[in-house]
């Protein structure tokens, strides 16, 4: 019997996806407008990602994390049995950092 092979999917680039919709024509410098072009750039992400895995007969699913969802004991436990569960009915997981709460990667690009 083949081995069942688990998917993963670490995307980025939900501020760009989320900028042409508000017709930023260069990165804006204010955190606010940053995780405004998040938000909805996050949302036209996954409407790609399901196109994309649902046309191969795959559903996925979001997560959004934070670095103190990964450092805070509990929070993290959440998050990996999320994933081992959505891995368990071979659901593509498809994880982001959450922008529109989280600052740190937003603050350093």
């Amino acid at each position: 019997m083949p081995s069942r092979k688990e998917l993963v999917l670490v995307s980025s680039g939900a501020v760009g996806a989320g900028m042409g919709a508000l017709n930023y024509q260069r990165r804006p410098a204010d955190l606010a407008e940053l995780q405004a072009c998040a938000a909805v750039g996050q949302v036209r992400l996954m409407a790609i990602y399901e196109k994309l895995f649902g046309a191969h007969g795959l559903s996925v699913a979001q997560l959004l994390l934070t670095h103190d969802d990964l450092e805070h004991h509990e929070r993290h436990l959440n998050a990996r049995n999320t994933l081992v569960s959505l891995l368990r009915h071979r659901v593509v997981p498809i994880i982001n950092e959450n922008d529109v709460v989280s600052f740190t990667e937003l603050k350093f690009r």
